[in-house]
């Protein structure tokens, strides 16, 4: 997936979800790619799962949606922080910028092909 394409559709508006509904949001996203439906390697499941374990969580603005699903504009902020731009949430950072809470928490920045 095109790096763009999560730079556009993440257009939401308003405060951030709470970190508990961005991790849930997380959580719903990793149960359906765990299901084997998704063209996603193992290796980024793994690396998505690493995020929700250490409770890092993007910044997920509560208004804004594109498309029929409903859900594309809150899945492209969930990517958009899970690739290091834009921002996130962990208990040790609070909210800061995507690249120093995944740094500051060991987890890899470059991974473009979440949800696929």
């Amino acid at each position: 997936m095109q790096v763009n394409l999560i730079r556009s559709h993440a257009s939401g508006y308003g405060q951030p979800l709470s970190p508990s509904k961005a991790r849930m949001l997380l959580a719903l996203r990793i149960n359906v790619l765990a299901k084997g439906y998704s063209g996603i390697s193992l290796q980024n499941l793994h690396k998505l799962i690493a995020a929700f374990n250490a409770y890092c969580v993007s910044y997920v603005p509560e208004k804004g949606s594109v498309g029929a699903s409903g859900d594309l504009c809150p899945l492209a902020h969930l990517a958009l922080g899970l690739i290091g731009e834009g921002k996130m949430w962990s208990p040790s950072t609070g909210w800061d910028d995507a690249s120093v809470v995944l740094k500051k928490n060991n987890l890899e920045r470059n991974i473009y092909y979440f949800f696929l």
